[in-house]
């Protein structure tokens, strides 16, 4: 079983390392007005720290725990960037949506609805297994590949991301 979790991990790799980037340099955006030190360092690198480390691990829970919903995960964390460089733009828009957590979520996680249809295209599902058996297919075949009904750039990004072959659904 740690054998199959240290490969999962390695398989999604690039899928961590872009949202984590991306939620650190979001986090950084959101606050970038903010004029404090901590710790002798800015607040918002602080703040991009911070969310680069929450978001991570909750990343890579969703990529063992929830991996249909992993395809979500990138197109959530261009949304969040692409919120935070609004905010940052506007201050008093971006003050409107850290102000209320309920409305920063529904705002970046609706967005990625509408980012995943652009960048994923249609993410044919694979049947479900459970937690032992998909670590122990990990640690034994690899990953499987990826049906996506979309365009052949669609299918590109995804096999790329995911570090698997992705065929047209």
């Amino acid at each position: 079983m740690w054998a199959g979790l240290r490969y999962a991990v390695h398989f999604e790799r690039r899928r961590l390392y872009f949202v984590t980037l991306t939620a650190f340099v979001a986090g950084i955006l959101f606050y970038a007005r903010l004029d404090m030190v901590l710790f002798g360092l800015p607040a918002p690198f602080i703040v991009g720290l911070i969310y680069a480390f929450i978001i991570g691990i909750a990343a890579l829970l969703v990529c063992i725990l929830a991996p249909s919903f992993r395809f979500m995960l990138e197109a959530i964390a261009i949304s969040r960037l692409g919120i935070a460089a609004l905010a940052f733009s506007f201050p008093t828009l971006g003050e409107t949506i850290l102000a209320s957590p309920l409305l920063n979520a529904c705002i970046v996680v609706g967005f990625g609805v509408a980012v995943s249809r652009v960048i994923h295209g249609r993410i044919a599902r694979s049947a479900r297994t459970g937690l032992r058996a998909r670590l122990h297919a990990y640690a034994t075949e690899g990953r499987g590949k990826v049906r996506v009904a979309g365009t052949a750039w669609q299918r590109n990004y995804v096999g790329w991301m995911d570090d698997a072959v992705a065929v047209p659904a």
